[in-house]
């Protein structure tokens, strides 16, 4: 029960993964885990261990914070994270854009625009190789008609 959010069986939203998903699956291993590592932390070796773990735990946490600092923060990591989402490419703009940053903005709208037309190039080129004239047709009709979602 706790897993179904990760299983993407049912998806909320354009996001195919979240970290948010996997919170609820982490908890019983994280419990089963300390359980298994109490023993360890009767020793001193055993407690500056566990110490040393939590700090790195902790700096880890810490550089994710900054990913959701801003949204502009965020949707850079997910254009990093993901580089033919041209949805993440328009949600920077769009982020950008609401900073005033207008000049930035259009440069990830234009980036947005030509990521996802070469995606849909690259399909059209892999349907023609395969002799299938009509998807390789329709995906550049896609191409050129652009995203379908407004940022």
């Amino acid at each position: 029960l706790l897993l179904s959010p990760a299983l993407g069986l049912c998806k909320s939203g354009r996001m195919s993964a979240a970290d948010r998903w996997s919170y609820l699956p982490a908890m019983p291993l994280s419990l089963l885990l300390a359980a298994l590592c109490a023993p360890l932390l009767d020793s001193r070796a055993g407690r500056a261990g566990a110490l040393a773990l939590l700090g790195v735990l902790a700096a880890l946490t810490q550089g994710q914070l900054a990913v959701w600092s801003s949204d502009v923060a965020l949707w850079t990591r997910a254009a990093a994270q993901s580089p033919l989402s041209f949805y993440a490419r328009l949600k920077l703009a769009s982020a950008l854009g609401a900073e005033g940053r207008a000049a930035e903005a259009e440069a990830a709208r234009q980036d947005a625009l030509r990521s996802h037309r070469g995606v849909f190039e690259t399909a059209a080129a892999i349907h023609a190789n395969r002799g299938r004239q009509d998807a390789a047709q329709a995906a550049l009709a896609r191409a050129a008609a652009g995203p379908t979602i407004a940022p």
